[in-house]
Formats: C-alpha cells, sequence, structure tokens
C-alpha cells in the first residue's frame, strides 16, 4: 500500500482534530457549560465532546501507525471503518433530529 495515504490521512485528521478543539471549545463547550441545562445532560454533552477529540485522535494514530509500518495496514482500515461509521452515525443523527444538515454541528 502507498503510505502517502495514509500520510494525507493522518494530516487530515489532524486538521480535523485541531478545527474540533479549537472552534468546538469556542462555540460549543464554553457555551454548553454556561447554559441552566440540566446537570447530567450537560457533563453528558461535555463527556461526549471530549470523546468525539478521543476518537479523532486514536483515528489518526492507527493512520500513522499504518505509515510507519506499511505492512501492516489493519490499522489504517480499522480507522477508516470507524471513521466512516462515525460520519454515518451523524448523518443519522443529524436527519433525525430535524434540524438543517449544513447547521447540524457534527456534519
Amino acid at each position: 500500500m502507498n503510505v502517502y495515504f495514509f500520510w494525507t490521512a493522518a494530516f487530515l485528521i489532524g486538521i480535523t482534530l485541531l478545527l474540533h478543539l479549537i472552534l468546538g471549545t469556542k462555540r460549543y463547550v464554553r457555551p454548553l457549560l454556561e447554559t441552566d441545562m440540566e446537570m447530567t445532560t450537560k457533563w453528558m454533552s461535555y463527556f461526549s465532546w471530549h470523546g468525539g477529540a478521543l476518537a479523532l485522535a486514536a483515528i489518526g494514530l492507527a493512520f500513522i501507525v499504518s505509515a510507519l509500518n506499511p505492512d501492516r495496514p489493519d490499522y489504517a482500515i480499522a480507522a477508516t471503518f470507524f471513521a466512516a461509521s462515525n460520519a454515518c452515525l451523524a448523518i443519522f443523527v443529524g436527519l433525525r433530529s430535524g434540524l438543517p444538515m449544513k447547521t447540524f454541528p457534527i456534519i
């Protein structure tokens, strides 16, 4: 397999993670913590946001491992499956929410 694909995927995931952390903190996390939302819901949302950050980091790390070990593309295959599964979940939740897709925060 061409390791440049793995490095490109890791780079793009890294950019996505940075955007998630920088823009997400400013636009979603701070306002979330300032709401009068029920405490369990608020802190589960906060937990889920960090879970998303960890998932992005794990996906990026899996692509880096495959790039450094071209004989182990299984990490990249697993990362691709996990990323695609998360994308499908985001689309499903977005459609289920009834919010316009272009304004849905996960998409």
